[in-house]
């Protein structure tokens, strides 16, 4: 396999490009993260509801049949938007 030779400046550019790109690369990790985060603590609020609501065997029922379904998030918002607007028009 042929070898291929780099200058010193080609070397020391690459390597600033890859620390820029680490340094990308560890803030989306971040900022995923803490999305994640965001996610579960909403979700443990959720269940956190159902149970003291005392909405278990409601819940169970809920997933048993699939009443939620393959998009429960789109779900939500559609859900949220339809409220809103029926609110609205109360008013």
């Amino acid at each position: 396999m042929a070898q291929i030779e780099l200058t010193r400046e080609e070397l020391e550019h690459n390597i600033k490009v890859l620390r820029m790109e680490r340094n990308r690369l560890e803030s989306e990790v971040g900022r995923l993260e803490a999305r994640v985060k965001v996610e579960q603590n909403a979700k443990n609020q959720a269940y956190s509801f159902i149970l003291q609501s005392g909405l278990l065997s409601q819940y169970k029922e809920f997933c048993k049949y699939g009443l939620c379904g393959e998009n429960p998030h789109k779900e939500c918002t559609e859900y949220l938007e339809w409220a809103a607007k029926k609110r609205l028009n109360k008013n």
